[in-house]
């Protein structure tokens, strides 16, 4: 539920915030934008009102458009984006130097703006830079694997030392959203987990992903209870991430783009 204001003295009259209102709250009246009480109950609030008035007329949840962050429609160089997706690679090797922390909440203020099913803006994160902490975590995780079939051998090698499940990172994150069967969080919590990915690599620092821990979360009550998840919600996805204890030089090849026009 959002709330979203229209100086009429500043309105233009070009209907363009009606026009991009996704849930259509907003119509036209006497040539000027209006947004009816009821609407409230419909808007998700998500901003491309706000975003589009080229006369700063619409304000929402009292933000003031005049004092808004202006955005960058420079688009970046493609070439440049694309050699960066070829070649972040999955890195299981990290430096044992710690990623501060004001790096880590710069990224992961950026990815609030990743896209979210009906603008739910629902994801938390749950972060872990403390050695023993991260080991203790990952001795929950094999704990709760013992109990599944095929899982014998990852066990067996943590059990010697060898930590498989955060391959030693000095950074572990999780991405959690509520726990609602027909809804999208698992998506949201992969896209913006990705997006966070190649922020990281343009930052320098390595990740992977943390295929085990985020598989034994969902199904381990002490692994959530370790995370201090709420009862309601899931870990949807999560990362080790690290400064790279070596460079990978050339980007391999990849199986043929798969296309089909229609």
């Amino acid at each position: 539920m959002a709330h979203v204001e229209i100086d009429a003295a500043k309105c233009l009259g070009d209907g363009l915030c009606a026009e991009v209102c996704v849930a259509r709250c907003l119509k036209m009246k006497d040539g000027r934008a209006v947004f009816p009480p009821q609407a409230e109950q419909v808007c998700i609030a998500c901003g491309h009102c706000f975003a589009v008035c080229p006369a700063g007329a619409v304000s929402l949840d009292g933000a003031d458009p005049a004092a808004a962050e202006a955005a960058d429609t420079r688009p970046l160089a493609p070439d440049a984006l694309a050699k960066l997706v070829r070649s972040r690679r999955s890195l299981r090797r990290f430096a044992a130097r710690p990623v501060a922390r004001e790096l880590v909440e710069k990224a992961l203020d950026a990815v609030r703006w990743a896209p979210t099913a009906v603008n739910r803006q629902d994801i938390g994160w749950i972060a872990l830079d403390d050695p023993t902490r991260i080991r203790a975590l990952a001795a929950c995780i094999v704990d709760a694997m013992r109990a599944i079939p095929g899982r014998e051998r990852e066990c067996r090698a943590f059990d010697a030392g060898s930590d498989v499940i955060f391959r030693d990172a000095p950074l572990v994150l999780f991405a959690h959203a509520p726990r609602e069967p027909q809804g999208l969080q698992a998506q949201d919590c992969t896209i913006a987990l990705t997006l966070l990915e190649h922020l990281f690599c343009a930052m320098g620092l390595g990740t992977t992903w943390a295929g085990y821990a985020v598989a034994t979360a969902m199904h381990a009550p002490a692994v959530a209870d370790f995370l201090g998840l709420p009862g309601d919600r899931n870990v949807f996805a999560g990362c080790m991430a690290g400064w790279p204890a070596l460079s990978y030089l050339r980007v391999p090849p990849r199986r043929p783009l798969s296309l089909a026009w229609l």
